[in-house]
């Protein structure tokens, strides 16, 4: 789980939020990832401080959201995918990004 989200971080760096994102209050973007699709925060690796940035998944879905926190408690989805598996290496969440 570490290694998926280490490598979810490192990705999550590389990607602005665009024009096109999905974007909504923090809180209301977190209600919604919760009861729409499932998702609860992944934890991230050790040694990696994200305050701007969470992987969003679930176990039961297989979904996975990638959002990303701007100034303003404002929050954005940047990628988002489908066969969350937990215990997968990180090269596999690589493969399955789905950029938006």
């Amino acid at each position: 789980m570490k290694t998926t989200a280490t490598a979810a971080f490192l990705i999550a760096a590389l990607l602005p939020v665009s024009a096109a994102a999905t974007c909504m209050p923090r809180a209301e973007m977190a209600s919604a990832l919760i009861d729409w699709y499932g998702e609860e925060p992944v934890e991230m690796a050790m040694g990696i401080e994200a305050d701007d940035i969470q992987l969003w998944a679930s176990d039961r879905t297989g979904t996975w959201t990638l959002v990303r926190y701007t100034e303003g408690s404002v929050a954005c989805v940047v990628a988002q995918g489908f066969n969350f598996e937990p215990d997968a290496p990180s090269e596999a969440l690589v493969a399955a990004l789905e950029v938006q």
